[in-house]
């Protein structure tokens, strides 16, 4: 029963931070234009943080926690998720030439950001103070983010002509798109299951009242999402309703809700994730790091694997590429040296880093990010045999966690 509890919650935990993702970076969104804040401003800066936000809650809640290996796991492992798993699609499926100027600092600022992370973890403890080295880099790639976003805001009438009839288009396949009939009663259906476990959950086991609430507010929010609004869209409320029509057509009270509920479910998600995530390895006589780098890394990536599966069933593999690597620069340069400073304000001196990271998950992280960005700069492309390589890695990396975690190596 208790296997059924911790995969029940986890999965609960993934699903709540990918979604109220979503809402967080639409409300987020939404302040920074009513703030008058520029687009190409809003677009370099607000979103590019707000998406890897789910990465650094969940890190920094378990670096609260005193959970390091799970902290280090986390932020590690989702960067070599992405590029190992995520990026190696990309390249498999639908390699592509690339224009060096867009890429050459961004590449070289992913593998060089490793590194000296790498180097400043290597003693066993990064130190708060050092830490802030890796900031560095971060504030380059933004100041990059910004000029390249305000260039392009000086174009060509023609230019401006085409880019507007495009995403004409898109906004035309975009209607024709809507969920169909199939679609929206799976998600309900999804919705109650989900529902029904969390129940099922509350009623066989004991918890403490914060976790009771945490948990009440998370199947709200699951069900709000997957069935009230999918059984609202199908018998038409909105059109049918003028008081629902009014309250969903007000954009102060739509947006400031999905704020709330965005940052709430971010963080019972990532409570949830980290909490029964350590549970999970307890119950398979894990170390900690091993859920970190597997389930948790990857289900923090998975809003990602999709914009990737769109994006290659599209043919639009450059903007997935570019997303991808801008993301893990974010997350190495970001998450640790916060999660550092936590440790050092909880009298650790810094973050504790393990063996399996120094010997596996950093020179693993570092290979394979070399593999993906550096080949690229001399050949003009993302190449298939890249990707070939980059997901050969990571699944001998994911092997050798297997292995690490049974004892036979770093035991």
């Amino acid at each position: 029963m208790e296997y059924f509890l911790c995969i029940s919650l986890l999965v609960i935990g993934i699903i709540l931070i990918i979604k109220c993702g979503d809402y967080f970076v639409d409300a987020a969104i939404w302040i920074a234009e009513i703030s008058h804040i520029p687009h190409f401003i809003i677009g370099a800066t607000v979103v590019s943080f707000c998406t890897t936000l789910p990465e650094l809650i969940v890190s920094c809640v378990a670096a609260s926690n005193g959970q390091a290996e799970m902290a280090v796991g986390n932020a590690i492992g989702s960067v070599t998720a992405n590029t190992g798993l995520i990026l190696a699609l990309t390249m498999m499926f639908t390699p592509f030439a690339i224009d060096i100027k867009d890429y050459i600092l961004r590449n070289l600022l992913l593998t060089g950001s490793v590194l000296l992370l790498f180097l400043l973890c290597i003693t066993g403890t990064l130190n708060p103070y050092l830490a802030l080295l890796v900031f560095i880099p971060l504030i380059v790639f933004m100041w990059d983010n910004l000029a390249k976003a305000k260039k392009q805001m000086v174009k060509p009438a023609g230019d401006m002509e085409k880019e507007h009839n495009e995403a004409l288009d898109n906004a035309q396949e975009e209607e024709e798109g809507e969920p169909s009939l199939l679609s929206r009663i799976i998600k309900i259906v999804a919705g109650v299951v989900i529902t029904a476990v969390g129940i099922t959950v509350l009623a066989l086991f004991e918890f403490t009242t914060l976790y009771v609430v945490q948990i009440i507010v998370a199947l709200i929010i699951v069900a709000a999402w997957l069935a009230v609004f999918e059984l609202g869209a199908i018998f038409k409320v909105k059109d049918k309703s003028k008081a629902v029509k009014k309250v969903f057509d007000n954009e102060v009270v739509v947006n400031v809700t999905k704020l709330i509920a965005g940052i709430a479910g971010i963080v019972i998600g990532s409570n949830l994730l980290v909490d029964y995530g350590s549970m999970f390895a307890s119950l398979l006589h894990v170390p900690e790091i091993i859920i970190a780098v597997t389930i948790v890394a990857i289900g923090t990536s998975l809003p990602e694997l999709i914009t990737t599966i769109n994006a290659i069933i599209k043919k639009n593999s450059s903007l997935s590429a570019g997303n991808i690597v801008g993301a893990n620069i974010i997350d190495i340069c970001l998450i640790l040296p916060i999660c550092a400073i936590i440790g050092a304000a909880n009298g650790l001196g810094g973050l504790l880093v393990t063996k399996q990271s120094l010997y596996l998950d950093f020179p693993f992280c570092l290979a394979i990010a070399a593999v993906a960005t550096i080949p690229p700069l001399f050949t003009k492309k993302f190449a298939r045999w890249q990707g070939v390589a980059c997901l050969g890695m990571y699944v001998i990396y994911l092997v050798l966690c297997v292995l690490m975690g049974q004892g036979i190596i770093f035991s």
